[in-house]
């Protein structure tokens, strides 16, 4: 399969950006990119411009919010035992450590635990349940799951333990009987704003349990773990949680949380202005790193620790873990490549299926992705032990892989998940009637040779365009992400000048020039790309690029982020 690349203009109403960068001063395509965000209006832009505590929402919103407060406080009471019970990633870690530590300082008989990724699974499960009933725990409160764990939950509660559900996953039919489900997705609950991260729901459950009014104090106390949750969970930075994300950024500066802190300064972020790229491609890596190789509780014990030399000790381990995550994926990877381009099958097939009885189960999700970047195709790939193979899906724009494992679904044990992401679980003998079902699902229903990426951008962008006005403005569109992506134009006929490779080959450098204009542009990741290998000094091309501001020796100056190149 072909990968090609469309490029779409996002066209705002003309009007409406005209009348929005008038009356705020703006430069005609910052406004253009506040319409494209769906705004609509000079307030809705001021407060998108300044992220406020004053936009949060009232905790009590949630269904079931104060019913669950009711049932902590009255367990914190009397003393008895609570167990927070998370997920194993960066949103759950973050969500756990928020609400063990709030009920930690308010003098709670509480404790916190981690199911591990490879012997439990995600979730809830009966033999955590029972050995917390043998402990004489009273109350589970579960922190980013729980809301589809209904036989769990019934078993907790024929037990007589109660579980008050915080998450933020979709919900089935039929809710668990938990004691309380505080969730924003839940059908009945009127809460306006429904894409929280698990870590965002459990903050709004410190919010509810602190009584109201203490929403600053709050966040400038656990503002740095909920921000490195919110941002690591790829959730839509709009409302609430930009304003998570907006003053967590600068609480991230200079850290309240002791392992956090340490864990910043051994990544070597010490001192600098702190993005949601940061977060998200260093901080956010090492802390997934011990969760897919180790035991996820090793963060919470770095997040929920009063010890100096502890953290030290465990932000060191888990960028060590990180380092190693990062070898092991690369092996795998290149195996695996190694595979696709020596056997034809996968040349003619739609979906790349591999597995292998070496590669580590936690890892291979990342290099799935990988794969469907690079080969422009579906894949799933899987990780052998004994009879049985656990996998990692990855989808394209089109082709929805959660329908197309439901589709092989006679062959499969267990499956989840949604379109571009699943996971699964196949007996050993089925693999290969597995991959020849999912490439016949994948003839009639992706039925390309050429898998094309669309990528949008908000305007063209001249040379008298660029300057450290515009890119100071385009700050304060930050922080980017899902729902808010990076502001993204044409820069049209400009050559290439000083083209080099750098950090492994992996990135490239160069100069955009036009008459009297000169440019640094930098493309990260784009150097093992093959179309971009192609370039030489003195091409003329169209680019999709990001201005920013760089700094240099104290110096500020306008740059570009590359995004995608053609030849003119």
């Amino acid at each position: 399969m072909t990968k090609k690349s469309k490029w779409v203009l996002k066209q705002p109403n003309p009007e409406t950006a005209k009348k929005i960068g008038d009356e705020l001063k703006l430069h005609p395509l910052c406004a253009n990119v506040l319409c494209n965000r769906g705004i609509e209006t000079t307030e809705q832009a001021e407060r998108f411009l300044n992220p406020s505590v004053s936009a949060l929402l009232d905790p009590f919103m949630l269904k079931d919010m104060e019913k669950g407060v009711n049932k902590i406080q009255d367990t914190i009471a009397h003393n008895q035992k609570i167990v927070v019970y998370g997920d194993y990633d960066v949103d759950g870690i973050t969500a756990v450590s928020i609400i063990y530590l709030y009920l930690k300082s308010k003098g709670a008989n509480v404790s916190y635990y981690i199911p591990s990724r490879s012997d439990e699974g995600y979730g809830l499960n009966k033999d955590a349940v029972l050995s917390f009933k043998n402990e004489g725990v009273e109350l589970i409160i579960t922190a980013d799951c729980g809301i589809t764990a209904f036989d769990d939950i019934s078993y907790a509660t024929s037990l007589g333990i109660s579980v008050v559900i915080t998450d933020h996953h979709k919900c089935k039919e039929q809710l668990p009987p938990a004691y309380a489900i505080i969730n924003p997705k839940r059908p009945d609950c009127p809460y306006p704003f429904k894409e929280l991260s698990g870590v965002g729901v459990a903050f709004k459950l410190i919010e509810a349990l602190e009584g109201g009014g203490k929403s600053k104090e709050l966040l400038e106390q656990y503002g740095d773990l909920l921000c490195l949750g919110t941002i690591a969970d790829i959730v839509t930075l709009t409302e609430e949680n930009r304003v998570f994300v907006s003053l967590g950024l600068k609480l991230l500066e200079d850290p309240q949380n002791l392992g956090l802190k340490s864990l910043i300064q051994e990544a070597g972020l010490s001192g600098k202005v702190m993005t949601s790229s940061h977060v998200g491609f260093i901080i956010a890596p090492r802390i997934n790193a011990v969760g897919r190789l180790g035991n996820a509780v090793d963060a919470v014990k770095l997040f929920t620790t009063s010890d100096q030399k502890e953290a030290e000790t465990l932000a060191k381990m888990l960028c060590a873990e990180n380092v190693r995550r990062q070898t092991i994926e690369q092996e795998i990877l290149l195996e695996a490549c190694q595979i696709i381009d020596k056997d034809k099958l996968h040349t003619t097939d739609r979906v790349i299926v591999l597995a292998s009885e070496s590669w580590h189960h936690g890892v291979i999700g990342i290099v799935a992705s990988r794969i469907t970047e690079k080969y422009g195709k579906p894949c799933v790939l899987m990780a052998i032990d004994g009879d049985e193979a656990k996998g990692s899906c990855r989808g394209l724009q089109g082709f929805n892989m959660f329908e197309a494992l439901s589709y092989c679904d006679d062959l499969l044990l267990k499956f989840g998940g949604h379109e571009l992401a699943a996971g699964l679980t196949v007996s050993k003998d089925n693999i290969d009637a597995f991959r020849e079902k999912i490439n016949n699902y994948a003839k009639e229903n992706f039925n390309t040779k050429v898998y094309v990426e669309e990528i949008t951008y908000e305007g063209k962008i001249t040379d008298k365009d660029i300057n450290l006005e515009l890119t100071d403005m385009l700050e304060s569109i930050q922080p980017c992400g899902m729902g808010n992506p990076m502001p993204q134009f044409l820069i049209e006929k400009v050559k290439i000048e000083n083209l080099t490779y750098f950090g492994d080959e992996k990135h490239i450098r160069l100069r955009f020039s036009k008459k009297s204009f000169s440019i640094m542009v930098i493309g990260f990741g784009l150097g093992t790309n093959e179309s971009f290998r192609m370039l030489r000094d003195g091409d003329i091309v169209n680019a999709i690029v990001s201005p920013y501001t760089n700094e240099y020796r104290n110096k500020k100056y306008p740059a570009l982020k590359l995004k995608d190149i053609k030849l003119v």
